[in-house]
């Protein structure tokens, strides 16, 4: 974004008699009412449309309002730091960022340059190819590898070289063949959170034994991250090529499964052994086939038979990643006793682990129990409830054992127990007009199911609660989660700076929209990833960025030969990311042509402005003869801010 002080041209003015003096620490600012009144205008129309249309308001000053001369010069006149200060009041103003035609260019110049490396024809001279496609990308981003890259910039890039030489190393690497996949991928968390405490500053690590106290200490070190507020340092942990391998290890383990998952037949029920023979086929493989995953998951979610499949594939998936089948796990757990409802509750919370339980939910829940609290006294509110926080503490815990109990075949609740709950609910509903007795008994008709995700495949019990109580509209079924527009239902409609809109019919898309997008755009060609051709890859960039060389042809010769043929093959395996590429790439000019014309056909809409100087630093703007806006402003380092906003 081009920032307001990037404006150049500054020009003093010479002040009318009619100009009043503020002072400025040991400067003296003049202010012209009339100049002042004209920029404040213009910055009024500014943050009509951001307001009204979230469009950001550096790109209408400097595209609209700065076209007029007089308006720019006394701008910059005045505002020479910044438009709106550091502590400045907003009333019924948010200043948002907005959106302008920009923010689609970053992620259409890579992808541009990705489906330039794509296009290259393996029969033809491989690093001349290479060679050319680096130095469009070097044009592109105006970068002279002589004089463009600085000391600081030069430190940075060594780091980031160094981190892909680890992650190449990491991905090449396989420790674990001979070990179940059970085995290797808890072996694999364990070695990970080792390596998360390390960062954090946590001095406690684990052997591969202690999975079970190795996720509570996750657990702990997430949420004294979150109370620290320090964030975590993500860079910090491909910093060392143990903690390379960690990362890449857990999460290739987990890609390769999933890609095993997508093998069977997600439309029939599947038992336990068949996700233990895909795990154990893991442990062999080097390729992550996207391509098959999204035309599977589609395929199940979408086909023709889909009311009947996607619950099914669902359920499938919930049971491959979340099912714990160690004998007895469960017990205690089921709601399935109306006097013994919040023991059972509070048994949710538990983690019971042994070596060879398959640890992927147990990772997850201690994820989620450290990001997420909920703590409340619900003895306050249901009688029998406990008066404890800690009921609802483990929200990760309660979250994945669930996952894993319906897809079981036993319901959540039976029917004497939501006789006790739902009645409960039906007298505190009873004070919400918006919740009737039938939404309560909806709900109650799949938390009683044997089936509950079939249940909520098509019946929107959910929707009515989600509107109540947290202002979200649409129909949130299963099915409807899917197939409805992201912005309806959650507010999504960017992602990466690209607006999710259907490039031939404009309209918002939903997920169904975006898988049959990839779908149709990979066409005939292989989406595939080999771990081990990225690894001589990486391993080969960041030799080449560790000592970046000062020339283009420089780099090409530091292009090694096993690099280069894994190269190729990495491009003849992913063919089909061109399409995608290609059809994102269309998408993000269009995005770029719209909000072009959207702005500048808005800009023009406002049919009046006016403004009024009720004092020196007091202005108030009037916009379509109904809007007003006032302004204070303040002198600041020898120049102005705006101190106050109220839009009413």
């Amino acid at each position: 974004m081009k920032k307001l002080l990037s404006l150049l041209g500054a020009l003093t003015m010479i002040a009318s008699t009619t100009a009043t003096v503020i002072a400025c620490g040991d400067t003296e600012l003049k202010v012209n009412q009339a100049e002042m009144s004209g920029v404040l205008e213009e910055i009024g129309k500014a943050v009509y449309l951001n307001k009204t249309k979230g469009y950001n308001m550096d790109y209408v000053l400097q595209e609209y309002s700065f076209k007029n001369e007089t308006i720019k010069t006394n701008y910059s006149k005045y505002f020479k730091d910044k438009l709106i200060g550091d502590s400045a009041t907003l009333s019924g103003f948010a200043n948002v960022v907005g959106k302008q035609p920009s923010d689609s260019d970053e992620i259409t110049a890579i992808l541009a340059i990705t489906a330039k490396l794509l296009g290259l024809d393996a029969s033809g001279d491989k690093k001349a190819q290479v060679t050319n496609a680096i130095k469009e990308a070097l044009e592109m981003y105006n970068v002279n590898l002589q004089t463009g890259v600085t000391a600081e910039a030069k430190a940075e890039m060594q780091s980031v070289g160094a981190i892909l030489k680890n992650v190449g190393t990491a991905l090449e690497t396989n420790s674990y063949i001979g070990k179940s996949y059970a085995s290797a991928i808890n072996e694999a968390m364990v070695k990970l959170v080792n390596e998360i405490n390390k960062v954090a500053g946590v001095n406690t690590s684990f052997t591969a034994t202690q999975f079970a106290q190795a996720m509570t200490s996750l657990t702990s070190t997430i949420k004294k991250l979150s109370t620290a507020g320090t964030g975590f340092d993500f860079a910090a942990l491909f910093a060392t090529a143990e903690s390379s391998k960690a990362f890449i290890d857990v999460l290739k383990l987990t890609l390769l499964y999933i890609n095993h998952i997508f093998t069977l037949d997600l439309s029939k029920d599947l038992e336990n052994d068949d996700f233990i023979k895909a795990r154990e086929a893991v442990i062999a493989s080097t390729t992550f086939d996207l391509k098959g995953v999204v035309i599977k998951l589609n395929d199940a979610l979408f086909g023709a038979s889909q009311d009947s499949t996607g619950p099914v594939a669902i359920k499938n998936i919930l049971k491959a990643l979340f099912l714990n089948t160690r004998a007895g796990f469960y017990d205690g757990k089921y709601l399935n006793k109306s006097e013994d409802l919040f023991k059972n509750l509070e048994n949710l919370n538990s983690y019971e682990y042994v070596n060879e339980d398959f640890g992927l939910g147990s990772f997850v829940a201690a994820i989620i129990n450290g990001a997420v609290t909920i703590e409340a006294d619900l003895g306050k509110f249901i009688p029998g409830a406990p008066s404890s926080g800690n009921l609802l503490e483990n929200v990760g815990s309660i979250s994945v054992n669930i996952l894993g109990m319906i897809t079981t075949g036993t319901p959540l609740l039976d029917s004497s127990t939501w006789t006790v709950l739902g009645g409960a609910i039906k007298g505190f509903t009873s004070l919400i007009p918006a919740i009737s007795d039938k939404d309560v008994d909806e709900l109650g008709s799949i938390l009683t199911n044997a089936d509950p995700i079939k249940e909520l495949w098509s019946k929107n019990a959910l929707g009515t609660f989600l509107r109540v109580f947290a202002s979200l509209e649409g129909d949130f079924s299963l099915k409807g989660i899917l197939t409805s527009p992201l912005n309806g239902l959650f507010g999504l409609n960017q992602a990466g700076g690209l607006d999710l809109i259907d490039l031939d019919t404009g309209a918002d898309m939903s997920i169904k929209d975006i898988l049959k997008l990839l779908v149709d755009s990979m066409g005939a060609d292989d989406v595939k990833l080999n771990f081990d051709n990225l690894a001589a890859v990486f391993k080969n960039i960041g030799d080449i960025i560790v000592d970046l060389p000062t020339s283009v042809e420089g780099i090409s010769a530091k292009l090694s030969d096993p690099a280069l043929e894994a190269l190729f093959k990495i491009i003849a395996d992913a063919k089909g990311l061109k399409g995608i590429m290609e059809k994102i790439q269309a998408m993000g000019k269009n995005q770029k042509t719209k909000i072009t014309k959207d702005i500048k056909t808005a800009y023009e809409a406002i049919k009046t402005s006016a403004i009024v100087a009720i004092s020196d630093t007091e202005y108030k703007a009037t916009i379509n003869s109904r809007i007003q806006i006032a302004f204070e402003i303040e002198a600041v380092n020898k120049s102005f801010v705006i101190s106050k906003i109220v839009y009413n």
